[in-house]
Parts: C-alpha cells; structure tokens; sequence
C-alpha cells in the first residue's frame, strides 16, 4: 500500500501581513524514551520564507534522496521550496505562486512517476490545486479540483488501497470530504465523509495496527479523536482522547520506537508541544509536554538521517 507520511495543516498565523515568517527544527533524541521518560531537543537552523506561512510539508523534490520542505505563504500566496542537505540545512528552492485562499499544502507523487507533487488546498475557490512535479527539478501548470467544501486543511494518502494516492479534505466550518485519486495527477468528484467533530486539522496514521489507514483530529477545546479507517476510503465515528488545551496542529510518529504509532500536537498554548503515545489499538496514555517552544505548526521526518525522528515547528 502506497503512503506519504505528511499531512498537512491548520493556519493560526503568527506575526502581522509584513512579517517574515521564520522555520525552527528540533532535532529529537529518543534513544529510550518510554511513557514516563522525557524527550531531549536541541536547536537547529532558522530559514526565511514567505509572508504569514500557514503550512509545511516535507518532499524530495530534486530528487537527491534528501528531505526537503514546502512552506505554503498565505499572505505572499506563495509555496517556497526549501532544498535540504541531508543534515538539517535547507537552501531556496523554485518560488510557486498559488491562488487566493490557500490554507494547507500536500506533498506524494500523484502521476506515480517517481517524482512528488505539490497539491494546495483552497477555502475561497472550494477546491485543490495540483502542481506535478517535472524531472527538472520544476513544477508543472496549475490544474484544480472541485472538493465540495471551503478546505481548512488536508491530508494526502491512499485510503482505499488502490495503489493510487487520494486527498482527505477538513472544511473550514466543518465537514470531510474524501477525493479519490486517479493515479494521474488527477481526481473524482468529492465524496461526503461522515465523521463526528472534524475541526480545523488531519492527520493520518495505522493506530490500531490493522493496515488500514486512520483519521486523526483536534475535537474540542482539550480532545483529539481518532476515525478508524475501513481500508476502502470510509471511516468511523470516531472516539476521543483527552489532551493539552486547544489542540492545533497534529503529527503522527513512533516517537520511542516501539512500533505503536504517537501524536506530536502543536497548541495555540504559549510554549506549549504535547505529545500523547499510543497504545498500538487505536488509543493513548495521558498527555505530556516535556518541552516548550512556540509551535503554531508541527511536521515530523528524519532530517538529519540519524534514524531519529525530528520536528520542525514554524514560529
């Protein structure tokens, strides 16, 4: 089964129009944490992008085989790509401009062609903009989508097994709608999704280690709920798990590599990133923050290729 690991994400913006949005990677060492342990962060690099960014996501879009990032620019209306190293450095990538109303940006090769592909989620024009990745290292022209909802944000994954990559949408007032993609780079109509307390942010992961694909999201002032996938695009209800105040922003990871995938959550908390680990049936331990930096965005992947997971937070 074909999978990406970033979803994407919610937009509670920080700084005024004007401000230049900075990017800061925490670098995790995990060697032996367990439920009670603390986890052990140290500072990395600080890269400028766009105005007010609202979205990140990882790719390999040079194809060098090294983690780079899209950050989506809400008022510059822009995707920057950032061009990664390998051991948490990124340079200035190729400038995308996208229309108005972008609120989260997906990455995952959509044509199946060993490329990956830029995918943004639109609120104003209620559909998604794709930009195929080109073997130059380039992105193709942008193509849309209808998605039957004012999107908040995304997730990208292939949720009926069909070897073939498919968008999960989160609307800005509510609702989900699942697009099943056609291996090309493009989509079917949208499908209504029936999941209770979807709000702002999803994220994706096998939480009950049936090989089916979940659904994760903030539920409330202090809840995160969890949708078991049924392995062919449907969901369901949902069951909801305590966690820290105002839940923003969700990234699914084995943070202590015990094989039961976690939750890193950023909050609208000042300082405040929460983790939850999880039990391997779909459920989770008692939340905890055993570190504080401003997280208005978390993504997880390996930037510095230690086998180590790392989050990067935008500020």
């Amino acid at each position: 089964m074909q999978q990406t690991r970033e979803p994407i994400a919610p937009h509670a913006t920080k700084g005024g129009a004007a401000a230049m949005a900075m990017l800061a990677l925490l670098s995790a060492a995990l060697p032996t944490l367990t439920a009670q342990s603390p986890l052990s962060f140290v500072d990395s690099d600080n890269v400028t992008v766009g105005d007010n960014p609202v979205d990140i996501a990882t790719g390999d879009f040079n194809r060098d085989g090294k983690p780079d990032l899209v950050v989506l620019n809400q008022t510059s209306e822009s995707v920057s790509v950032l061009l990664g190293d390998g051991i948490g450095n990124f340079s200035a990538g190729p400038n995308l401009s996208v229309i108005s109303g972008p609120r989260a940006v997906l990455v995952g090769d959509l044509d199946r062609n060993g490329i990956d592909d830029v995918t943004v989620v639109n609120s104003t024009s209620q559909d998604i903009v794709v930009r195929l990745g080109l073997a130059s290292g380039s992105f193709g022209a942008a193509t849309s989508f209808a998605a039957g909802i004012s999107g908040n944000s995304g997730v990208m994954a292939d949720f009926n097994e069909d070897g073939r990559l498919d968008v999960i949408v989160i609307g800005l007032n509510g609702g989900v709608r699942f697009l099943q993609g056609n291996g090309n780079g493009s989509f079917a109509a949208p499908v209504v999704v029936n999941v209770a307390n979807a709000r702002r942010h999803v994220a994706t992961a096998d939480f009950n280690r049936d090989g089916h694909l979940d659904l994760v999201f903030p539920a409330g002032a202090s809840q995160v709920t969890i949708a078991l996938g049924v392995g062919d695009g449907t969901f369901g209800a949902g069951t909801a798990f305590s966690t820290v105040d105002q839940p923003l922003e969700l990234a699914p990871v084995d943070l202590n590599r015990d094989g039961r995938m976690d939750l890193a959550i950023a909050t609208t908390e000042i300082n405040k990133m929460a983790l939850l680990l999880g039990d391997g049936n779909g459920g989770f331990g008692a939340p905890s923050t055993p570190f504080t930096t401003q997280t208005n965005h978390v993504k997880v992947a390996d930037f510095d290729r230690d086998g180590i997971p790392d989050c990067c937070s935008s500020i």
